[in-house]
């Protein structure tokens, strides 16, 4: 995912200013996930590049609140989580409002889906994946995760955000997003797996040579 050259922005969901504001506001005023989408959304500064004037990151949240709001009134089967504007705003970044509106409906319907369900069930069954990839490649690491009990809610916030709540260089958050896009939708439980193994491997070098 490239950053597109800027240009001006279309006025809404509808294609004027007039249409996109009245039905932003309608969809703000009736979404049972106003309140929430807000307050995580206002917490969101860090997701928006150092250096951005104020007024401009505030016009880009406003859009990204509207923007998950749209997605959620088109599909109401679908349940939003802490985390989901996480990936919004990645998208709303690079591609833009209208883009991304399109975009993000994609993805709930399909690699994201399983994280939109009323509870958690599909969430945690997918984080269980973690333990049998690991004792596939390092059966050691396994036992010893086994054993210390430190389960896999460590990785819950790479899975359901694509690692963008994580990670500090957008550049990196684009090219694993380039990367998930085109791959599986279990891609990232394999990279919690491989990110596991990179941390042992690396803890276990300091160590040898701290006894140097």
């Amino acid at each position: 995912m490239r950053k597109p050259k800027k240009k001006k922005q279309n006025g809404g969901f509808g294609g004027n200013d007039n249409g996109s504001v009245t039905r932003g506001r309608d969809v703000r005023e009736n979404h049972k996930d106003y309140n929430q989408v807000v307050l995580d959304v206002r917490r969101s500064m860090k997701r928006f590049p150092k250096g951005m004037p104020t007024a401009e990151r505030a016009v880009l949240q406003e859009q990204l609140i509207d923007i998950i709001l749209e997605v959620l009134k088109r599909n109401p089967q679908l349940h939003y989580y802490q985390g989901y504007h996480d990936v919004a705003v990645t998208l709303l970044l690079v591609v833009g409002e209208r883009m991304s509106i399109a975009m993000l409906d994609t993805l709930s319907n399909f690699h994201l889906r399983d994280f939109m369900d009323p509870t958690m069930d599909r969430t945690k069954h997918i984080l269980n994946y973690l333990m049998p990839i690991l004792e596939q490649v390092d059966a050691e690491l396994h036992d010893f995760m086994i054993r210390s009990e430190v389960g896999t809610i460590f990785a819950l916030s790479w899975l359901i955000t694509w690692y963008g709540h994580v990670l500090s260089d957008f550049k990196h958050t684009l090219r694993l997003y380039d990367f998930f896009l085109a791959s599986h939708p279990l891609m990232p439980i394999y990279l919690a797996a491989t990110v596991r193994l990179i941390l042992l491997v690396t803890l276990s070098a300091r160590t040898v040579w701290n006894f140097q």
